[in-house]
């Protein structure tokens, strides 16, 4: 699940569908067309896949993936693009790429999917945007047993307190990017959540059990942004701290105490 905010310099609204609005307009997402690649480029794009996997996680992964095929093949385009899917109750986000003038999509668990489209000087059009859906959606009904056994796995462990924490530790370590991981103090708990700029001006938190939140935004400092999104995500802020503990030890004492329980 992802939540998109309206720019949080002008207060955060909720609109339909329970879900927040938001539109990710970054120079560093939408590199210019070209012609195509030329020589001995491979017929398929790469697929890259992810070496873990955190619950709701689709825009790490689409984020991670397309920093690394721009860095790689600087003349294509890709950037994030956020589907409803039918067999979903929550947005989804995948990378939306161009591969020899051609529109693909890549996506955490289902891989690669060609839209049958030709690339056109129109840019991200509407009916790229409905095609990216569709291939998608009939996708999501050829699951392997396999693709399936990964999803449900990724679903449990965000049940447990012990592994969120270890998720955001684990999703600090799938960015490309600096992040910071928080504490936010809500009645008698603390929840971890994990901030990021993805792009200039754009931010990002994400949380193992609601997705990433992001945003456009002119606020520069993390902990207030934080703190927006925890409320919008219906915690009464009571304190926030940031964690400044070393990631993998981080992660292996959470994976410890979770083998004892």
């Amino acid at each position: 699940m992802d939540l998109y905010l309206t720019p949080l310099s002008d207060g955060v609204r909720r609109t339909a569908r329970r879900l927040l609005s938001f539109t990710l307009l970054a120079s560093s997402f939408v590199p210019t067309f070209a012609t195509g690649r030329t020589g001995t480029a491979p017929s398929l794009p790469p697929e890259f896949p992810d070496a873990v996997h955190v619950p709701e996680g689709c825009y790490l992964s689409a984020f991670a993936y397309l920093h690394r095929f721009r860095a790689e093949f600087p003349d294509e385009r890709g950037q994030p693009l956020t589907l409803e899917p039918r067999s979903f109750d929550r947005m989804h986000t995948v990378a939306l790429i161009t591969w020899h003038q051609r529109w693909w999509i890549r996506d955490e668990f289902f891989g690669l999917m060609e839209l049958g489209k030709r690339v056109g000087s129109e840019g991200v059009t509407s009916e790229v945007h409905a095609l990216a859906q569709a291939t998608f959606d009939r996708r999501a009904l050829t699951l392997t047993r396999r693709t399936r056994a990964r999803l449900a796995e990724a679903e449990s462990r965000k049940t447990d307190f012990v592994n969120r924490v270890s998720e955001v530790a684990t999703a600090a370590q799938i960015l490309p990017c600096a992040s910071e991981r928080f504490w936010v103090r809500s009645g008698n708990r603390e929840i971890p959540l994990l901030f990021f700029r993805p792009a200039p001006g754009v931010i990002a938190v994400y949380h193992p059990v609601h997705g990433t939140a992001t945003a456009e935004t002119k606020l520069t400092e993390s902990a207030e942004i934080v703190a927006c999104v925890a409320i919008k995500l219906g915690y009464p802020i009571a304190s926030i701290r940031r964690d400044t503990r070393d990631v993998e030890t981080l992660i292996r004492r959470s994976t410890t105490v979770a083998s004892h329980r």
